[in-house]
Parts: C-alpha cells; structure tokens; sequence
C-alpha cells in the first residue's frame, strides 16, 4: 500500500512499462496520481516483463540486484529515485 507518510516531501515523476503497458506516477505532498501512458517525462523509468516483478520491488523486499539479474527489471534514468519510490510502499500488518 502506498504510504503517504513515507512519501513526505517526494516531488518525482517515475514512470513504468510493465509488459509494455506504460504509466506515469507523480507522487507529490502525500499523493500519489498515476495516469496510463506519459512514461517518457519520468525521471526514472521502471520497466519489467509483468505485474509480479514490480510487486517484487514494491512489497515482497525481494534484493533489486536479484529481480534485475534473475526476473527482468531495469531500471532508467534517476535510479536513487526509482529506489527511493520503492520505499514508499508497504503491506499492512497482519492480521492476528
């Protein structure tokens, strides 16, 4: 889940291709829009073959060298940035 706390002060384009499917996320005061296409104005650009890869960056904590070695993701332009979006994420806890 996108974590607005986290993402206190983030003003960032960061765009996806994902199984060529293109996005746009701007996450900016605490918001986080996304709009389909638009990937070219990212600063940093997050591609993979399919939706299971980027979950892999963004909730599972699977090693970014690990899916770029072993599932296909790339990352383009800023990647401080890129890494830094990833951060912004989070599962809720569990329930008991």
């Amino acid at each position: 889940m996108f974590d607005p706390t986290r993402a206190a002060g983030m003003d960032a384009k960061i765009g996806f291709d994902v199984a060529g499917e293109r996005f746009l996320a701007e996450p900016r005061d605490g918001v986080l829009p996304i709009r389909r296409g638009h990937a070219e104005q990212a600063q940093a650009l997050i591609r993979a073959p399919d939706a299971s890869v980027v979950a892999g960056l963004l909730y599972a904590g699977i090693p970014i060298a690990d899916l770029e070695r072993e599932a296909g993701l790339v990352i383009e332009g800023d990647r401080e940035l890129a890494l830094r979006y990833a951060a912004i994420f989070s599962l809720p806890d569990k329930l008991a």
